[in-house]
């Protein structure tokens, strides 16, 4: 081994038997570039052997080390001497704005111990070094890309695994024969006009539900928020920190009072005057973390965060986890007990649709619209009680969907969009209608299966022929259980 010290940096050179020559350099930082050149070129020596031989282990090596002398007859004189533009690292302050723009940076994929820059604590980032370093990750980060793996296929000539559409073998040259195609495939007639107009009505429909709306809001005011940051930064670019602001900014229009201990409405409900500040309930900070953790999805990048690449969902990381753990504990210490929607029991239930009945047949102290306002408010609250669905999935239905028994007796609703009950038994469902019978509710619960004629008609068909004998009798019986399943003696209720 060769080493070498300059007044600008160092050099090594390491000659193995059979093996061409592996060099590696370096830059001295200000302070070893005034010592003296004998303390430099132990320096030189100590870079070389961390740098080329750390792995190297009950071995003798032969060094040679020389002073200003023996100019140019070391091997290390030429890399203790090099410059190179590659050498060349952003100043401070520019790394700064760059890391502030699209960071934070976890990584150098190219640098050298000399000019690898350092992250916003200060810490050197790891570094891949294009020559042998101790302190780098690798030597030269493309090479270790991994290659995509592709099928391969042998070379007619010499048997040469290629990849499987190559047109010349890259041992031997062989050209590789292509075959032509003969029945190529037909043409369709393709209107990207009426496709796109689909897409575009598709997504319409889909922006269009409350929760997108929401979403779309909340993502305006985030774009509003970085923009508005000393350095402008857009949802590209987000940072967990930068999520964790934005919450912290969102609570200046929370209204829940959080009462500090010598405070008198400490530990109350009461609603007074006081200097306490307000934040937003813990409910409503997890509702928007949900919410911006489903909006970073959209935008593609990803669910998870990855922490060792400074990339991927900002709002999954674990800060703004703890930023809502620190929430709910502030707001229990304060005594702050969750809100939760006032029920709406069966006795109010009755009692408010007395109250909209009554007013309705008070044919002389109220005016035909209050009258029909009021009608419409009693058949929708009788509707939501008896069919058990969310008030805000009865109001999507058509008049179309409703249909009139055929004696008079009643409506049907074929209502199939929206939320309905799931996971409930059915007593659950038997206590929220008013049902006292259980059987009631089982008989009620089998509608689904009988709806289904093509099982139920046949096999009353085969029992029906089994029995009498007669092909005739089972047809024209399962030709009128068909006709009841197909709501053909139905008709609109409001047509």
């Amino acid at each position: 081994m060769h080493s070498d010290a300059s007044f600008s940096g160092w050099g090594g050179c390491l000659n193995l038997p059979g093996q061409p020559p592996v060099e590696s350099r370096g830059l001295w930082d200000e302070a070893t570039r005034c010592l003296p050149i004998a303390v430099k070129e132990a320096q030189a020596l100590f870079n070389a052997l961390e740098s080329l031989l750390s792995n190297t282990h009950n071995a003798r090596i032969d060094t040679f080390v020389d002073n200003k002398a023996l100019l140019h007859i070391n091997p290390a004189d030429a890399p203790s001497r090099c410059r190179s533009d590659l050498d060349c690292s952003l100043s401070p302050a520019a790394w700064h704005q760059v890391d502030t723009a699209f960071g934070p940076k976890t990584i150098d994929l190219m640098a050298l111990p000399f000019n690898a820059q350092a992250d916003r604590a200060g810490r050197p980032l790891r570094f891949f070094a294009p020559l042998p370093c101790a302190q780098a990750l690798g030597i030269n980060f493309l090479p270790e890309v991994p290659r995509l793996w592709k099928p391969a296929v042998q070379c007619p000539e010499c048997c040469y695994p290629n990849d499987a559409s190559f047109r010349f073998c890259q041992n031997c040259g062989f050209k590789r024969v292509s075959q032509d195609i003969l029945d190529p495939p037909q043409r369709v007639p393709v209107s990207l006009p009426s496709i796109d107009s689909r897409l575009a009505a598709l997504q319409s429909i889909r922006n269009g539900k409350p929760y997108q709306k929401q979403k779309t809001k909340l993502q305006e005011e985030l774009d509003r928020f970085l923009y508005s940051l000393p350095t402008s930064k857009s949802v590209d670019t987000t940072s967990p920190q930068d999520i964790t602001r934005f919450l912290v900014w969102k609570d200046r229009k929370g209204k829940t009072k959080i009462h500090l201990p010598a405070c008198r409405l400490f530990g109350t409900k009461q609603v007074g005057r006081c200097t306490c500040p307000t934040t937003l309930s813990a409910g409503t900070v997890d509702n928007l973390i949900g919410k911006l953790r489903s909006l970073f999805v959209d935008l593609g990048r990803g669910r998870e965060w990855n922490e060792l690449l400074g990339i991927g969902n900002p709002a999954s990381h674990p800060s703004i986890k703890q930023y809502l753990t620190s929430i709910r504990e502030e707001q229990a210490q304060a005594r702050v007990t969750p809100k939760q929607a006032t029920p709406l029991f069966f006795g109010k239930l009755q009692r408010l649709c007395l109250y909209l009945r009554d007013r309705a047949l008070a044919a002389g102290q109220t005016s035909p619209t209050q009258r029909y306002l009021l009608a419409r408010d009693l058949a929708f609250f009788c509707l939501d009680f008896f069919a058990g669905d969310r008030a805000s999935d009865l109001g999507r239905i058509f008049t179309k969907e409703i249909m009139a028994l055929p004696d008079g007796d009643g409506f049907l609703f074929h209502h199939t969009f929206g939320k309905t009950l799931r996971g409930v038994s059915p007593e659950d469902v038997a206590r929220h209608v008013g049902w006292k019978s259980l059987q009631t509710a089982e008989y009620y619960m089998q509608t689904g299966k009988v709806m289904k004629m093509s099982h139920a008609a046949s096999a009353l068909a085969d029992s029906t022929l089994s029995l009498e004998g007669d092909p005739s009798a089972a047809t024209s019986v399962a030709n009128l259980f068909r006709i009841k399943n197909e709501l053909r003696g139905f008709s609109l209720a409001f047509p």
